[in-house]
């Protein structure tokens, strides 16, 4: 993934709108993002691993924020470009970002319920 990011960051135009329409990357991406084990503690349509076993739950984590690192890398990329091309605006990546957002809020709003603060969700999962 380390490869991946500094490859992207040093990509030209051509080679970006080719990843922006690499469907099966944005897929692989997608289905990490949503990535959790089916066990009593995980909360229902949660991003966020609860499975109550560390390993587990920071692995994916750590997995879950490069992801995210390289999914705002390639929202920032289609912003700056979006003027000059407007077909990233329909990429596969700015798409399935738009679908992975409302899940991302609701797993937040579930967390803090639980009585978890919000800051600690940020340390944990975001830095």
């Amino acid at each position: 993934m380390e490869l991946f990011t500094t490859k992207f960051c040093e990509s030209k135009n051509d080679t970006l709108e080719n990843l922006f329409s690499n469907q099966s990357l944005s897929q692989l991406f997608q289905e990490i993002f949503i990535m959790s084990f089916r066990v009593e503690n995980q909360l229902p349509d949660c991003i966020f691993s609860t499975t109550g076993i560390l390993i587990i739950d920071e692995s994916l984590h750590h997995l879950k924020k490069i992801v995210m690192y390289i999914y705002n890398m390639v929202v920032v990329q289609t912003l700056r470009k979006s003027s000059s091309n407007p077909k990233l605006k329909n990429s596969f990546f700015f798409k399935t970002l738009q679908g992975l957002t409302p899940r991302l809020i609701g797993s937040l709003i579930q967390v803090v319920k639980l009585g978890t603060k919000i800051e600690e969700v940020f340390i944990h999962f975001f830095l």
